[in-house]
């Protein structure tokens, strides 16, 4: 649902503006030298099995799911993460000819890639979580939802929104507040799974119209625009999206 919002809005923004007809990089204040000097090469035929590649994994673990029984009889078990990976990859090699030699450098820089930038903010979310319960922030703010459960939905959603904002991680915002908060979710008359997805959703928005967030950043290096012009397109409809979820969680 709150996909489909963000989509809505941002389609009624293009069409509001006029951003689908006459676009040019100029008007979206693009900077021409950094386009000129991220230019690539047209392609100028698309390799379909190169772009299905990426979705295999995703595809495996769909269709290999026990309860689907599509598999059951071959996959008593399913596909794991790991095995849908790792096929994957093969193809990936094969269809690309790509010398093994590479692939494996590649697969082991990218496993250090995302340790540094996933792994290493959930272990950060832990440390930055057992401050809070050092310092008696987290006892602080319980008590407060105690004494003011209607806006529990509003803090569980927008909590998370806003730090995801501002640290550009909405996994971090997300796990944060779902370790200290969620498990108390019945002393506030609201069940724990309906906390923890505003937490989840809100974070996620939050990440979405962050200025710091990674794919903040290289998207809008692709486009030659700074990070926070993308940022100002996303807000409304994350904010809208936010707000709808809220009211239809709560």
């Amino acid at each position: 649902v709150a996909a489909f919002i963000v989509a809505a809005v941002l389609f009624a923004e293009a069409k509001l503006f006029k951003q689908d007809k006459d676009w040019t990089p100029e008007k979206a204040g693009a900077d021409l030298g950094k386009l000129a000097a991220a230019k690539r090469p047209a392609i100028e035929k698309v390799n379909v099995l190169m772009a299905l590649i990426p979705m295999v994994p995703l595809a495996l673990l769909l269709l290999t799911v026990p309860q689907f029984g599509i598999t059951t009889k071959i996959l008593p078990k399913g596909l794991t993460v790991l095995e849908s990976m790792l096929i994957g990859s093969v193809l990936g090699m094969l269809v690309t000819w790509t010398g093994p030699t590479r692939v494996v450098t590649e697969f082991f820089d990218g496993m250090g890639r995302a340790y540094s930038l996933v792994i290493g903010i959930i272990i950060a979310a832990g440390v930055f979580i057992g401050g809070l319960e050092a310092a008696g922030v987290i006892k602080s703010f319980l008590d407060l939802l105690k004494d003011a459960k209607s806006a529990v939905p509003f803090l569980g959603t927008f909590g998370p929104f806003v730090v995801a904002v501002l640290s550009g991680s909405g996994d971090a915002a997300a796990i944060a507040f779902n370790t200290a908060v969620t498990p108390h979710a019945a002393q506030f008359g609201i069940t724990s799974v309906s906390l923890g997805n505003m937490a989840w959703v809100g974070g996620s928005l939050g990440r979405s119209m962050s200025p710091v967030a990674a794919a903040c950043i290289i998207g809008a290096g692709f486009a030659g625009v700074s990070p926070f012009e993308l940022a100002k397109r996303n807000a409304v409809p994350m904010l809208v999206a936010a707000v709808v979820f809220m009211l239809m969680q709560g």
